[in-house]
């Protein structure tokens, strides 16, 4: 967060860090928002990436809904929420996540002992393996390694369909 909050002065965004307190789950809404519209604010955000980080929040407000409706025990009789099903929604939902993260930070790559990851991906693997530890707390849900496993898959998945998907689409802007 410190670094967050560096690149920001209260004259360009008053109130920012006022607003990005809360709960867990509200803490998270927030920082992904402030992330957001600090990049806009800085204006380092191409044109090009405003679709991709607008569907990325919208989405992750949308999971972030579905994990605070089943941390309340809204799913327990949901017969698309219990195993097997559940395995097949971590491995979609997160899929999708990872695929949308990873262009919303514009494809870049971090360096982990000279291997280089996919930010938006590894951050949000990040994320899923919290959420699975957060449930180990929660009364209303169980922590899984297979639901984490599941999610991992997705996420590595979606990654590599991303890939594939930008490199027809390269090829075929070149042949046009």
């Amino acid at each position: 967060m410190g670094a967050l909050k560096s690149g920001l002065s209260g004259a360009q965004l008053p109130g920012l860090w006022i607003e990005c307190t809360g709960f867990i789950r509200p803490r998270a809404i927030q920082l992904s928002l402030c992330v957001i519209v600090t990049s806009i604010a800085k204006n380092n955000m191409k044109s090009s990436n405003r679709f991709w980080i607008v569907a990325s929040v919208v989405y992750f407000l949308i999971i972030l809904s579905i994990m605070l409706l089943a941390d309340m025990g809204k799913f327990v009789n949901f017969s698309l929420a219990q195993p097997p099903y559940d395995k097949v929604g971590h491995f979609v939902l997160y899929g999708i996540a990872s695929f949308l993260c990873h262009r919303a930070t514009g494809k870049k790559m971090m360096s982990v002992f000279n291997y280089p990851i996919p930010f938006g991906p590894a951050l949000f693997t990040i994320f899923t393996a919290g959420e699975e530890l957060l449930q180990a707390i929660l009364p209303n849900r169980t922590a899984s390694i297979e639901d984490f496993f599941a999610s991992f898959a997705g996420i590595l998945v979606f990654y590599w369909i991303g890939e594939v998907w930008d490199r027809k689409k390269g090829k075929r802007s070149r042949s046009q």
